[in-house]
Formats: C-alpha cells, sequence, structure tokens
C-alpha cells in the first residue's frame, strides 16, 4: 500500500500501540477481576451478588477521584520533562504523592463515613446491606495504595506505564479480601451490618 494512504505513518503508529496496549489489557483485567469476583461470591447467593455489586460500585467512584489527581499529575510531569526541567518534575512527583495519599485516606474516611447511608438509599434488603458493607469495609483500605507505586516508579518511568498495573494489583487485594470478608458467614433475613465489629448482628 503506497505510503499516501494510512493515516498515520508506522513509526507514530506503533508509538501509539505501545501507549495504548497496556492501558487495554489493564481494562480487560480489571473486567475479569469483576467476573471473578461475581463468580466467587454468587454461590452465597443473590443477597451477596446484589451486595457486592453495591460495594463495587462505590469503590469505583472513590478511585476515580485518584485517578483524575493522577491524570493531572501525569500532564505537569510531562510538561515539565519536555521542558527540559527534571528538577521540577521531580518537585511535582513528590508534592503528588503527598496529596495523593493523604486523599486516599481521606476517600477511605469518607467511604467508611457514608457506606451505610449509600446502602440504605439503594437497598432496604438487610441481606444485602451486611454483605455488601462487609465487603467495603474490607476493601476500602486499598484506596491509599494505588498512588504509592505509580508515582513512585514514575521517577525512572512514565507514570501512564505504571500506573494501570499497580491500581489493578491493588483493586485485585482489595476484591480478594472483600470476596473473603463477604463469605465469611451466612446472611439470613432480620440482620443488619455493624461498622463497628464487622460482623452482622440479628436486627430483632
Amino acid at each position: 500500500m503506497k505510503p499516501g494512504l494510512w493515516l498515520v505513518s508506522h513509526p507514530r503508529a506503533c508509538t501509539i500501540a505501545n501507549l495504548s496496549l497496556p492501558i487495554v489489557l489493564i481494562l480487560l483485567a480489571q473486567t475479569l477481576l469483576g467476573l471473578a469476583t461475581i463468580a466467587l461470591v454468587s454461590h452465597l447467593g443473590d443477597a451477596a451478588v446484589a451486595g457486592v455489586g453495591i460495594a463495587n460500585a462505590l469503590f469505583s467512584m472513590l478511585m476515580a477521584v485518584l485517578f483524575g489527581i493522577d491524570t493531572g499529575v501525569q500532564a505537569l510531569v510531562a510538561r515539565r520533562t519536555g521542558a527540559g526541567e527534571p528538577g521540577l518534575a521531580s518537585r511535582t512527583l513528590n508534592d503528588a504523592l503527598a496529596i495523593a495519599v493523604m486523599a486516599g485516606l481521606l476517600l477511605m474516611a469518607l467511604g467508611y463515613g457514608l457506606g451505610p447511608s449509600v446502602f440504605r438509599m439503594v437497598t432496604d434488603d438487610p441481606a444485602v446491606t451486611a454483605r455488601g458493607l462487609r465487603y467495603l469495609v474490607t476493601a476500602l483500605p486499598a484506596l491509599p495504595l494505588p498512588p504509592l507505586l505509580p508515582l513512585r516508579r514514575s521517577r525512572t518511568r512514565s507514570p501512564a506505564a505504571s500506573r494501570p498495573w499497580s491500581t489493578s494489583a491493588c483493586q485485585a487485594v482489595s476484591a480478594a479480601s472483600g470476596t473473603a470478608a463477604a463469605s465469611t458467614s451466612e446472611s439470613p433475613s432480620g440482620v443488619r451490618a455493624s461498622w463497628r465489629d464487622g460482623e452482622v448482628t440479628n436486627s430483632a
């Protein structure tokens, strides 16, 4: 095919593919992780599946805030690096590390504080709430972890390349621990979840 018929040059196409392939793979991995989580809790019944689904939605909303911070950091670091200012790029990463970790801790506290209210707005089934809150309370401590690995490794590597894999690892850990917590005991009707001890107590 004549070169003029290509929309982009071959080197540029290779660059685009190299940049996009890790993102494509990580999105597929996150989808598979969600399917694996549902498969693990599906044998516990409909309440467990519904509860984990609500908890995952809330967790993803909180994680999206960290993604926004990360995108802004990538833009600033790319600008400083392109301008030949590695010192300012490193300073940006140092500041972003502190901001991202504090944001993760605040989001974790927000999840603990608003989690029960969100479940009450979404469902009135106490079994769904019990399962979902048990999953959420175990997964939330993973929120401060994703900023640490990509921001630290980006001193020697692109943040865009390192973020997906570290985020996926943290999500896998949170999903595995949350799934284990959600399946520790049965949740019959007439139970409610308690943040205080992480167990379900009889509402009667």
